[in-house]
């Protein structure tokens, strides 16, 4: 994924945040993005892609959330 890729996945998780994000999802989600900003800026690859993972994987925690309202 690239830069691009990244600013949409912040942009659809800050979305999921708004729609079904609890308070610890939205501290979560700020300690990571701050994470991915500083590695990034650091050139840290390794640790920057682990951020991405995390936030993936919250991101797949909220449209689970999200999908079983739904229902």
């Amino acid at each position: 994924m690239n830069s691009a890729g990244h600013e949409r996945l912040f942009t659809d998780l800050r979305k999921l945040l708004a729609d079904v994000g609890s308070q610890e999802d939205e501290e979560r989600f700020t300690q990571l993005f701050d994470g991915y900003r500083l590695e990034s800026g650091e050139k840290n690859g390794n640790a920057a892609l682990e951020s991405i993972n995390a936030l993936r994987q919250l991101e797949r925690s909220l449209l689970d959330r999200a999908l079983s309202r739904w229902r």
